[in-house]
């Protein structure tokens, strides 16, 4: 079957016999496609099913060549019916039906009799998710998920195409199979090409000499980024011919009438490509027109519309904000796009099927869909970077809103947890009476919930698809009417909140929601204005225009002074007015539409005018005095003629009816839902907050950001202490935001659960809300563009002090610990089971932190410009640099356990032993070869941030270190690593910031020996790895703060035997490397076995009873041997032959007799303790 056939079948209406040569094509001829001479007719036995499907086949059976049955069915369904309208009438017939009896899936053809619904579905349907499916054991059974392609359309089918020959060409495995209908692949292609695009139509506008910068430009404003301004404008333009294209496979674009059902399904591609003389003018001559005088424009004769090509087509008004030309800056049309811009971008969007259906992890439909834009907009370029936002895969939506829905009606219902987790996750009903079923509506249609980031809108979408798919079950079981489009927009008007910082953002998202309305409705009709549901605004600070405001909107009249509570009614029908107003505006549409908007902006200077004077009036100062003021009282002044600029902003806007404001304040613009004055302590607030809030380290905020969050007057967070990441007020922040009893649902880093900067936080969540989950991924990277390690975090707002909470390692994990609140009362928090922290308190029993021991844990030198500072050897000496000035130089990769392996650098070091600078005449007068070749790298050492402002000279590192504590003994350590990785240093290194030196108070070499052991036994490394979060590979982190608290046993002296093994083990690693230490034996084989002796002692130290209790103690049999050959001095004052003698004995006798017999015995006799310790 060639192509050219393959695709005529695809477009055409199905038919059977077509379809099964296909399908014997599919399967590569290889008689693993039985059909049955007749196709069994299977009864259908209830009224629903009935009411959907017309005939019902099973065809034949299909085989993998690893033997994998799918049975094959055939659906021809009423004529009425569309799946869309029906998912949950048609999973139910999956389910009883289709995938009953079958052992892992099924493939089914569903499609129509009538010539009037060409588009038929070719779908595998499995049982389990993908992950799930190769799995040996059943997993526990949950709604089918279904993967489909869409045929009987005229689209060219290039994706179908390809992965049906692909599947031809392969060994036929069921994987091979499953591959066929992976839509990630789609997804990634079209996401590469898009951003491709994006960039190119950016590029020619930023192009100085095409002279389209100026429209961008706005010289009135300091803050406007004229790149971004442009970029924005792409954003928008290719979001509105996206758009257009789900619109065209409606038939909604070029038709002849109203009725909408001729549309071209290539109307936008036609009219660039049939006129060939304005394609360099498309931009001007026809989207503008279809943009904003057609689909934004009402009330036009039967929706008539003249396009510069002559002809009159009909194009519907959708109102709802996507078209209005507000948004562009003057002087857009004007702009002349290149005509091959245009025919790339056509070319791309023609080589796909777009589909107005969202997929999720159950429904995947392998073509372009609107979820799609979200992944798009999320990972545009340079935007996440800016923004610290990232896309959030959907399986996590899913669960997050899944479980978010499942808290919320289990907060509210007596039914069984599990019951309500059957009923959202699996749309099974069982133990629901039509009653309950009544209630869980009313509690659907009450429910608040808000994303305060909410990005590309991923999180308040797959509420409203949880929320529509429980009620599309209830009025299917209850056998209501049924009005997908009306369900969805009440849905939106009365559940749906959110708020971002970016306006690109809330574009893309309400665009969603607009999609996700289209997709139901039969007819054009005018899109809701989402213009008061999803928000511009600083969620974490209110802000009018540029300046951040906190007003204050409690009703108690004696703070804001004697007068206040004359105006309280005054206020509340203004508020109530603006709530009002804004349902209004949900549905109005041309004049009407910019009238109300008009009338809210006018009502919300009206009361923040109030507002405003009533806090100057009794919380401000007029007053200001250098000398005798305090602190507090000067911050009030400046805090008084803040107020008093905004106030006077808004006089002048009241007075100017046109003028557009930007302001964002949570009880204002959500007054129905958060305003005390309208809404009582009981009911006010969300009653989910849910989202993925922006990540941006301390170090990457902006410092006008930094100044306000942390003004207590404005931001009043007290959880942000220390180097805080931004996404620590987003949850201090929902807790605001939510009710009494409410839930919190966020995906964030999981750092704040046990770094120094999330104490304040750890400490508010446990005092003021319940955990009821935490998902940490651990070191698995859940989004594409960042290294994160994150975890999901399920909370309550409520009093209840005593709880169990479980944690989780994956979405699907099997096995959920269980802890007690109590547990939350530790200064970080570490999530072990049971049988680990009983291994953790026997460690930690009779020991004291390591940095007791310690004068401190020092970090490396951080110099700024390391391809300056750092020289190599030969460099050095090619160059006659003097080495007064000059240190030996580690890098974290030259250590490993016992080892230092210097690789010939050194760092220029001008500073004293005291880390005061050299001044700039001593060092030309006394390195002058140095100081010329500083001289000549003056330029590279430009640039490096806070340096350049400060006193530094010219020629510093960024951040020097007192070299005093470098020379003496000490133990070194790299930051990253897989293992605990210490080694000794007696020749005074220092090293990068990927370096960090414990130094010991008591400068004995035989205790740090000691010392050195324990740190490298497994013991401290499975202590370590189980105490602190793994990172993406394997690694772990050895910072100050992660290895201060490792507990050392008491009293080291008395271990001094293990300390001369570490004296062993750093010789066979160094000097002795390539000294060949006996005939029979291998230097690293016999280091090895030295630590596993260490480890053997260790073990011995640490769990004295466990080793004693089970015959498996070495010490006494180590500590005889050394006896023996009285070899307790230092070993390193041995010469050459004594060392080899020594090592061999203690070898061969260890490695032969009972040392060794024991330490073979350690994971059978102690399973418990030894084993896991041994096998981490």
């Amino acid at each position: 079957m060639n192509r050219a056939e393959l695709k005529n079948i695809l477009q055409e209406h199905y038919d059977r016999v077509r379809w099964n040569k296909t399908l014997h094509f599919l399967s590569g001829n290889r008689n693993l496609l039985q059909l049955s001479l007749e196709p069994k007719l299977i009864e259908i036995n209830t009224t629903e099913a009935d009411r959907i499907v017309k005939t019902f086949y099973q065809v034949g059976t299909l085989k993998t060549s690893d033997g994998v049955t799918l049975p094959v069915f055939e659906i021809i369904l009423e004529d009425n019916i569309r799946i869309e309208y029906n998912k949950a009438g048609v999973n139910d017939f999956i389910k009883k039906y289709i995938i009953k009896d079958a052992v892992k899936g099924a493939l089914a053809t569903f499609a129509y009799e009538t010539d009037e619904r060409k588009e038929w579905r070719f779908s595998f349907i499995s049982k389990n998710s993908a992950s799930d499916f190769f799995a040996e054991a059943e997993a526990e059974e949950t709604n089918p998920k279904k993967y489909t392609y869409i045929f009987g359309t005229q689209d060219e089918h290039r994706t179908a195409i390809e992965r049906l020959y692909n599947l031809e060409q392969s060994r036929f495995r069921l994987e091979d199979f499953f591959e066929a209908f992976n839509v990630e692949p789609v997804s990634k292609k079209f996401f590469d090409e898009y951003k491709k695009l994006y960039q190119d139509f950016s590029d020619y506008l930023l192009d100085e000499n095409r002279g389209y910068i100026s429209i961008f430009e706005n010289q009135k404003d300091p803050e406007h980024k004229t790149e971004k301004e442009a970029r924005n404008f792409v954003s928008r333009l290719m979001g509105r011919i996206v758009f257009l294209y789900f619109l065209q496979k409606k038939h909604w674009l070029g038709a002849s009438n109203t009725e909408y059902k001729d549309g071209n399904p290539h109307f936008i591609s036609d009219l660039f490509f049939n006129d060939v003389a304005n394609q360099n003018d498309f931009y001007e001559k026809y989207l503008c027109p279809i943009f904003f005088n057609a689909l934004n424009t009402p009330d036009r004769k039967n929706d008539e519309f003249k396009l510069e090509n002559g002809q009159t087509v009909s194009i519907p008004f959708l109102n709802g904000g996507l078209f209005e030309e507000e948004q562009e800056p003057n002087g857009h049309r004007n702009i002349q796009f290149r005509k091959d811009l245009f025919e790339s971008l056509f070319n791309f969007f023609n080589g796909y099927n777009f589909t107005i259906y969202e997929n999720s992890p159950e429904e995947h439909t392998v073509a372009v869909d609107p979820e799609m834009l979200g992944h798009i907009f999320e990972n545009l370029i340079d935007y996440n970077k800016d923004t610290g936002t990232f896309y959030t895969p959907k399986e996590i939506v899913q669960y997050m809103t899944q479980e978010s829905l499942i808290e919320y009606l289990n907060t509210h219902l007596e039914n069984e947890r599990k019951e309500i987790e059957n009923l959202v996750k699996n749309q099974s009903r069982p133990s629901f009476s039509d009653k309950e079923l009544e209630k869980i509506e009313n509690l659907l249609d009450a429910v608040k919930i808000c994303d305060p980031a909410v990005g590309s809108g991923a999180f308040p979408m797959g509420m409203l698809q949880e929320i529509f798919n429980l009620k599309a079950l209830i009025a299917y079981e209850l056998k209501k009417e049924w009005n997908p489009a009306e369900v969805k927009q009440e849905i939106i008007q009365s559940s749906i909140y959110g708020v971002d910082l970016d306006e690109g953002a809330v574009e893309i998202a309400r665009l969603r929601f607009w999609l996700s309305l289209v997709v139901d409705e039969g007819k054009p009709k005018p899109l809701p204005n989402l213009s008061y549901k999803i928000l511009v605004g600083n969620s974490i600070v209110d802000k009018f225009e540029q300046l951040a405001i906190e007003i204050d909107w409690s009703l108690d009249s004696t703070k804001k002074g004697l007068f206040a509570q004359d105006i309280i009614e005054e206020k509340i029908s203004l508020l109530k007015e603006i709530s009002t107003k804004q349902k209004e505006y949900f549905f109005s549409t041309g004049k009407t539409k910019h009238e109300i908007h008009q009338q809210i902006s006018d009502l919300k200077l009206e009361i923040l005018s109030k507002e405003l004077q009533i806090m100057i009036t009794s919380k401000g100062t007029e007053y200001k005095s250098l000398t005798r003021n305090s602190k507090k009282q000067n911050e009030l002044f400046e805090q008084t003629l803040r107020w008093k600029a905004v106030l006077e902003k808004i006089n002048i806007l009241k007075n100017n009816k046109e003028s557009d404001f930007f302001h964002f304040d949570w009880c204002l613009d959500f007054p129905e839902v958060l305003n005390p004055i309208l809404v009582d302590e009981s009911k006010r607030g969300f009653d989910i907050v849910i989202g993925n809030p922006p990540y941006i380290e301390f170090k990457n905020l902006d410092k006008k950001i930094k100044a306000e969050i942390e003004n207590k007057e404005i931001g009043k967070y007290v959880t942000l202490k220390g180097k805080y990441d931004i996404y620590i007020a987003f949850y201090e922040l929902a807790y605001r935001l939510i009710k009494k009893n409410a839930l919190l649902t966020y995906i964030t880093p999981t750092r704040f659960l046990n770094r120094d900067y999330g104490r304040e936080l750890r400490n508010f969540l446990r005092q003021n809300m319940k955990f009821i989950e935490i998902t940490d991924f651990g070191d698995k990277q859940n989004f594409e563009s960042a290294i994160t390690y994150t975890g999901i975090f399920i909370l309550k707002k409520t009093e209840e002090k005593e709880y169990v909470f479980s944690v989780q390692n994956s979405l699907d994990s099997s096995k959920k610990l269980k802890f007690d609140n109590e547990y939350l009362n530790g200064n970080s928090w570490y999530f072990n089971d049971e049988k680990v922290s009983d291994i953790l308190d026997l460690i930690r029993k009779d020991t004291i932190p390591l940095k007791t021991l310690l004068d401190g844990i020092f970090q490396g030198v951080a110099t700024g410009k390391d391809n300056v500072f750092i020289l190599n050897k030969s460099f050095v000496e090619e160059h006659k640099i003097e080495t007064d000035y000059l240190v030996k130089f580690l890098k974290g990769k030259d250590i490993s356990p016992y080892k230092i392996e210097w690789k010939d650098n050194y760092c220029i070091y001008p500073y004293d032993d005291d880390g005061k600078v050299i001044s700039e005449t001593d060092l030309s007068k006394n390195s002058p070869n140095l100081y010329e070749y500083l001289v000549e790298s003056k330029n590279l050492l430009k640039g490096r941030g806070y340096f350049d402002k400060s006193n530094k000279l010219w020629f510093e590192l960024w951040n020097q270190r007192n070299k005093k504590k470098f020379q003496t003994c000490k133990i070194i350590t790299l930051d990253n690593a897989s293992r605990n990785s210490f080694a000794f240093d007696d020749k005074g290194f220092m090293g990068t910031t990927t370096t960090y030196s414990l130094v010991p108070i008591i400068n004995n070499t035989k205790i740090i020996q000691v010392l050195l052991a324990i740190l490298n036994s497994k013991v401290l490394d499975y202590y370590h790895k189980k105490n602190t979060i793994p990172q993406a590979g394997g690694f772990y982190r050895y910072q100050a703060s992660f290895i201060e608290s490792l507990p050392i046993i008491i009293g080291l002296e008395k271990y001094k035997y293990i300390g001369y093994m570490a004296e062993i083990i750093t010789a066979l690693k160094s000097y002795l490397n390539n000294i060949k230490i006996g005939e029979n034996y291998n230097n690293n084989q016999i280091s090895d076995f030295f630590q596993d002796v260490i480890d053997g002692c260790v073990f011995d130290i640490y769990f004295d009873q466990e080793t004693t209790s089970n015959n498996i103690r070495i010490t006494d049999a180590v500590n005889a041997s050394i006896e023996k050959y009285n070899i307790h001095g230092n070993f390193n004052d041995l010469d050459e032959i004594q060392k080899k003698n020594i090592i061999v004995k203690l070898y061969e006798e260890w490695s032969t007799g009972i040392v060794q017999i024991k330490m073979a015995d350690y994971i059978t006799k102690s399973p418990d303790i030894l084993k896991p310790i041994l096998q981490s």
